[in-house]
């Protein structure tokens, strides 16, 4: 069952679509919503696009997403992003990042079908 948090975020990325300024100021709001295992989870998805390039933190993403209960598929679709956030310590320093996002976007991937 999704929690406070799960559904929050689901209309904090809607209301993003339209208005993001207003999202980024109800994030905080939302985030005091998520339980310790879902701040464990963003921690670790943000040490993911921090310490790897966008294809292989996708690649990690997606072997998590194939490993995981779908509680936590939902978690992961909700909350991983289509596009490079260039937040890579390579991306810091000025390296080439890519332009376009993973084959297959995330959306297509992670919503549809059983694991592989």
């Amino acid at each position: 069952m999704p929690s406070a948090f799960h559904d929050a975020l689901f209309h904090l990325h809607c209301l993003h679509a339209d208005n993001p300024r207003v999202a980024r100021t109800r994030f905080p709001g939302v985030l005091a919503l998520a339980t310790p295992a879902e701040r464990a989870f963003l921690d670790e998805l943000a040490d993911t696009f921090t310490r790897y390039r966008f294809e292989t933190a996708h690649k990690r993403l997606d072997a998590m997403w194939k490993a995981a209960d779908p509680e936590r598929r939902e978690l992961i679709n909700l909350c991983a992003p289509d596009t490079d956030p260039a937040c890579t310590t390579a991306s810091c320093r000025g390296s080439s990042r890519s332009p376009t996002p993973p084959p297959n976007s995330r959306r297509c991937r992670y919503a549809t079908g059983p694991a592989r």
